[in-house]
């Protein structure tokens, strides 16, 4: 992966956290067009749901779905990097949430199927109250 993009991802998920989600997806665009990288779909998928852009987040989700295998090496090197898909399954549900979508229980209940033994996670709470399993 090319190193000006992971410099735009990494930018772009401080802007993110700050909460300016619109520097937050040009930056992700740039990344995407540098490297077209399962971690820029889920950068942008991240940003849209900021936004309130849901069908243009769920889009960028379903990619990922699509190409998780990426997810197991994600930086080219020996650190298993799998646990980051489970969250895709999580603000999968919350875009089809705002996209008013009877599916976003499912997705809700697939984190949590492979987040089960986790502890403390403020996203298997959130998760569980979603999907109506508290």
């Amino acid at each position: 992966m090319d190193f000006r993009s992971y410099a735009h991802l990494l930018l772009g998920e401080a802007d993110l956290k700050n909460g300016d989600a619109a520097n937050a997806l040009n930056k992700f665009q740039e990344a995407k067009r540098l490297a077209d990288s399962w971690l820029a779909h889920f950068d942008l998928g991240r940003a849209y749901l900021a936004m309130g852009a849901f069908s243009e987040a769920s889009s960028e989700f379903d990619i990922c779905m699509k190409r998780r295998g990426e997810a197991a090496a994600i930086f080219l090197d020996d650190v298993p990097s799998y646990h980051l898909y489970a969250p895709v399954l999580y603000y999968q549900g919350l875009a089809h949430e705002g996209l008013k979508s009877a599916d976003a229980a499912q997705y809700f209940k697939q984190f949590l199927t492979i987040k089960a033994k986790g502890a403390g996670d403020p996203m298997i709470t959130d998760a569980r109250r979603r999907a109506g399993l508290n």
